[in-house]
Formats: C-alpha cells, structure tokens, sequence
C-alpha cells in the first residue's frame, strides 16, 4: 500500500500501526492516507495530539509542526520502522522503554543520546533488525525509500510475494 502511494507522490503523513488493516484474503491494507491534506486544504485547526499518537512521527517532524501536519515520504519511512517495531516485539511503541510517552517523545525530538526502541536481535532475522534501525535513521536522507524498503523484504522472503 505504501508503495503504491509513493510511486503516485502521495505522503500518507499519520502512519501507524492502526492504519493497517488485513481484508478477508490476509492483504494488508493501508487506511488513512490523505487525511492531513484534507485538513490542510479546509484549514480545520487540530487539537495538538497526545504523546502516544506521536510514537510514529520521524524526529525531523516533530521539530517542525507544519512539517509533522503534511509529513514526508522520509518521515513515512520512519513510520515504518515503528510498526515494524511493534510486529517483532508483538507490543506497543517504546514497550522496552520504562518512561512516560511524553519523555519518550521528548528525546526523540532532542537528541543526544538517541532514542529508539530496543529489539533484541532473537526477536526477528538480523535483516530485518537491520533494515528496521535504517528505517529510523536520525538523518532522513539515510533512510531508504519505500522500493528499497520493498527489495529488502523480498529478498527477506527469497522472492516470495510480500504484502
């Protein structure tokens, strides 16, 4: 779903793990997409969201309320990177972390030290551990974009087909 968005330039900007749906058939499904420019375009004013919902948005965004509200195809893999967090952890955000989500958050934004989720590397293929922590690089342009993301995992599946 990420893939077809970005290959017609739209940003998705409110990624989580709850904007992913699985059909009747087991595909993943993408839900959401959009929605930021929605508001943006009928200039509806937004309450500032809670900590938690911010668990997903990319360090960059963060510093930059107008940015966080239209997102980036580099904050998008971000996202990515969080949800893949969740899937090998099978928990929430941050779930190793023993602090409130508005700390967690708070050092994301202002780093040093760098704040990320710890995966142990048990919990999945050290591909996918690896591929995970380039999805939430600090710097976006080290991220890989959403076709590298795809080639990753089909290499991970040794070509079969992924969702």
């Amino acid at each position: 779903g990420m893939k077809y968005l970005h290959h017609r330039e739209v940003v998705h900007g409110r990624l989580k793990s709850r904007n992913c749906v699985v059909d009747g058939r087991f595909v993943l499904k993408v839900t959401d997409h959009g929605y930021n420019g929605l508001l943006e375009a009928q200039k509806v004013l937004q309450d500032p969201p809670r900590p938690e919902e911010r668990f997903w948005t990319a360090p960059e965004l963060l510093r930059d309320p107008a940015l966080e509200r239209k997102g980036t195809f580099r904050g998008d893999v971000y996202s990515i990177s969080i949800i893949m967090q969740e899937v090998i952890c099978r928990s929430t955000p941050y779930c190793m972390l023993d602090m409130p989500a508005n700390e967690i958050i708070r050092k994301v934004e202002k780093p040093p030290p760098l704040c990320r989720p710890s995966v142990s590397v048990d919990q999945a293929p050290l591909e996918c551990i690896q591929l995970m922590k380039q999805c939430w690089s600090e710097q976006p342009e080290r991220r890989p974009t959403i076709n590298q993301i795809f080639d990753q995992f089909k290499n991970i599946n040794k070509g079969r087909k992924t969702n």
